[in-house]
């Protein structure tokens, strides 16, 4: 790993919450050590000795006897359990380990962990769902569950794509093809009960509700669970943009419309991103109105039009990140102006990028320029502030194929998927595994990803669509 963030110290109502990150020797247990205190009176000694020699005789044809003479243990009768006060407090709880499930191993050195500083890492990872195409089945499945033991989930209409979860890893939404070559989105929650099993033993069933037909993108809110944007375009070449919260009892819906044709590749609490049509990648960026309107349709405004690449996120405060083309665009949202690239090189892409929720950081996938976006590279962590850290960019890991990332809802974790590895000869090199990063230790831990039985562990590499943090939501 490279260099962690050296944080400067900061005054006044500018000030942001600092980052610690502990150092590698507060983890180790300190030793403690008694010393013996030396009997005085030397002339006790001898007989102290002479009284040893003829008791431990004693004492072992004592217990012989006792041993011979005892009765024999009944079998209805409960082994005796030692009471609180003998037990005392154990160093480490063990936790009810789950069939078939992985034990935790941290990342360097593969020791196993347990009650040590790696733990709290290895409890995020056990709430983090993903999305995945396996490749060598028909439709598109969901795997979900702790990452060891994920339950395999066919999706219902098959031909799913696009599949996505929300921020909170309970809904799930995806498009297919109808037969008039029209995008149906459909949508539903991927915690509910089963709904129906397959005759293949742990695939299970889901049937998603259509939402909307003839739609031109759509995308979750990056933080808000269940906020759903979709866009629709018309024969005049405008665009509707309809934001949908699925965690009400009825869905409440707000509507916006802007003047220009664009499949939605983006939005959050900044706007909406844009791709324009045409063979190459341009993005239109637009915000909404200050005030809203909950019942009529909210004209959104354009900040910029014709940037070359996609928009991917929040790399500082309202400053959106645009990349995929010669060289990143960095794009005041207050002003519509290009602002300098302070990040990385100019030779560097991002090729997928996600903002933490609380907006000091970043993660993205940094590549040679040009690199196709499944062929892997560094996952690197971005500072909102490149003053604040002695280097802009921290690389977390590495990944040599299609890779995604997302962020718990405290900005203190990072889960990144690792795509499997094949040898030249074809055989399986490597698993795909999830890796959870600490910002607020700098630390990490990877596990394989199974499934549960051991089911689709010949068909990795497997295709992620998304990942997310699994939230316990109100009832």
């Amino acid at each position: 790993m490279a260099r962690s963030p050296k944080h400067r110290t900061k005054s006044g109502r500018g000030a942001r919450p600092e980052i610690g990150l502990l150092d590698d020797n507060q983890g180790s247990a300190e030793i403690y050590r008694e010393r013996l205190q030396r009997t005085s009176g030397k002339r006790l000694r001898p007989l102290i000795f002479a009284l040893v020699i003829l008791a431990v005789p004693a004492l072992i044809a004592g217990a012989i006897v006792a041993i011979q003479n005892a009765d024999p243990p009944s079998e209805s009768a409960a082994p005796a359990q030692p009471s609180d006060d003998e037990l005392g407090d154990p160093l480490v709880t063990p936790e009810p380990r789950e069939r078939d499930a992985l034990e935790d191993f941290s990342a360097n050195g593969g020791e196993l962990q347990l009650g040590n500083r790696f733990a709290s890492i290895a409890a995020a990872m056990n709430d983090v769902a993903l999305t995945a195409a396996i490749d060598s089945r028909p439709g598109t499945g969901i795997l979900y569950g702790p990452v060891g033991d994920l339950g395999v989930r066919v999706l219902e209409p098959a031909g799913l794509t696009h599949v996505k979860l929300d921020s909170s890893g309970n809904w799930v939404a995806g498009t297919y093809r109808n037969s008039f070559d029209q995008d149906v989105l459909v949508v539903g929650r991927a915690d509910v009960l089963d709904v129906g099993r397959t005759v293949q033993s742990h695939r299970w069933v889901w049937e998603l509700e259509p939402m909307a037909v003839g739609t031109n993108g759509f995308v979750w809110h990056p933080h808000a669970p269940g906020l759903l944007a979709y866009a629709e375009n018309n024969l005049t070449k405008t665009t509707l943009v309809t934001v949908r919260d699925l965690t009400t009892e009825r869905p409440g819906t707000r509507r916006y419309h802007i003047d220009l044709p664009g499949r939605l590749a983006a939005w959050g609490d900044w706007g909406f991103g844009f791709n324009e049509p045409g063979p190459f990648a341009f993005t239109s960026v637009a915000i909404p109105p200050e005030e809203e309107t909950a019942t009529g349709i909210n004209e959104l405004t354009p900040v910029v039009t014709g940037v070359r690449g996609n928009p991917l996120g929040i790399i500082a405060e309202r400053r959106l990140l645009i990349d995929g083309g010669q060289t990143a665009a960095i794009v005041n949202l207050d002003t519509g102006a290009m602002e300098s690239n302070e990040w990385f090189e100019p030779d560097q892409e991002v090729l997928a990028f996600r903002a933490s929720p609380d907006g000091k950081f970043s993660v993205g996938l940094l590549a040679d320029r040009g690199q196709a976006p499944n062929a892997g590279g560094r996952v690197v962590l971005f500072a909102a502030n490149p003053s604040s850290v002695v280097e802009a960019t921290e690389q977390i890991f590495t990944t040599s194929g299609a890779t995604t990332f997302d962020w718990d809802g405290t900005g203190r974790f990072v889960a990144g998927h690792q795509s499997a590895t094949t040898r030249q000869n074809g055989q399986r090199g490597s698993a795909a595994s999830i890796t959870v990063f600490d910002l607020e230790r700098a630390l990490h831990v990877s596990r394989e990803i199974r499934t549960h039985g051991g089911e689709f562990d010949d068909n990795l590499p497997m295709a992620i669509d998304s990942l997310a943090f699994r939230e316990q939501l109100p009832d």
